[in-house]
């Protein structure tokens, strides 16, 4: 999926991953802090992929969508970390 920057191949240390996360927040919370409501309701139109065509997305529905993504995301690593020290509790 070279077209959507994406590395398939990639193998990224928890170190690389955790600065990366870090980095993507501060971003977001950077934006978020500054932007205003007129800015939220602005159309921002993009081509995400040439398969896909041109899109057209207010400034708030991509946040949404970005904060909605990372809670989402949040919430199942929180859930499989569970499962995973449940497991290792049963085993030890």
């Amino acid at each position: 999926m070279p077209q959507l920057g994406l590395d398939l191949d990639a193998r990224p240390s928890y170190a690389e991953v955790l600065a990366l996360q870090a980095e993507r927040r501060a971003r977001i919370r950077g934006i978020v802090a500054g932007v205003t409501d007129s800015e939220l309701e602005q159309i921002r139109t993009a081509v995400p992929a040439p398969a896909w065509g041109m899109e057209s997305h207010s400034v708030g529905g991509c946040l949404r969508v970005v904060m909605r993504e990372h809670c989402e995301h949040r919430r199942y690593a929180v859930r499989d970390l569970g499962r995973l020290e449940a497991g290792a509790a049963a085993l030890g």
